[in-house]
């Protein structure tokens, strides 16, 4: 019965069936990229979620030190302190971009800048929250180069039978990571070009060293003529 159906199918619908390769193929990759796409999402999302709470905290201190309320000297007086340092800095590191720095302080983009570039203390904690965080990546990409354990907890649940509370025991297992290929390629790389560009420093100081020798020799065979 089941063939009789499948022979007396029209021409088209015949079709779909024997493409059905074809068409799986068609609807797992939009399904794939989706996935992908949500992915990528959630990252975003989780980003944002981690760069508010950061912004949050601050504007808290903030508030708690009555900042808002001062006036334009007052905020930069404040902001020189180390307390209000501590905060800069801590905005840099995270990622913040300058137009949100500048809005939880309360500036314009053009004033930070400008009390910036007057103000030492502000100046260096924008440096040192900026340095920081690229200390950070290059600390995570050694990490990956190098192989890392991590310690993963597990959450064991046991029937115990008779009606009675299941056993629930956690437990602690080191996981290693391997080292990351392509974290060790780049590593490698940045090492070759370093040691291009100090190879070809030193050649250029040696040919300027010679240079000088010859220009002197130069002269004091004029002086002796």
């Amino acid at each position: 019965m089941t063939s009789s159906i499948f022979l007396g199918l029209p021409n088209e619908t015949k079709r779909k069936r024997g493409g059905g390769a074809m068409a799986d193929k068609a609807t797992k990759k939009p399904a794939a990229k989706t996935v992908s796409n949500q992915f990528v999402e959630k990252l975003i999302e989780q980003h944002e979620a981690d760069l508010q709470a950061v912004e949050r905290a601050s504007r808290e201190v903030l508030n708690e030190n009555k900042y808002y309320d001062l006036d334009e000297d007052g905020k930069v007086e404040f902001l020189c302190s180390k307390k209000g340092q501590a905060i800069i800095q801590n905005l840099a590191k995270k990622r913040i971009s300058f137009a949100n720095i500048a809005d939880a302080l309360a500036f314009s983009q053009k004033k930070l800048h400008a009390l910036a570039r007057d103000n030492d203390e502000i100046y260096d904690a924008i440096d040192r929250g900026r340095a920081s965080e690229l200390d950070e990546v290059e600390q995570t990409l050694y990490k990956l180069a190098n192989g890392y354990t991590i310690t993963e907890r597990k959450t064991i649940t046991q029937d115990s039978g008779r009606g009675r509370e299941p056993i629930v025991t956690v437990q602690d297992a080191d996981r290693y990571i391997a080292p990351n290929f392509f974290a060790q390629k780049y590593l490698l790389e940045q090492k070759r070009q370093m040691e291009y560009q100090a190879d070809q420093a030193r050649q250029n100081m040696e040919l300027n060293r010679v240079n000088l020798e010859i220009v002197v020799i130069g002269e004091d065979e004029i002086k002796q003529d």
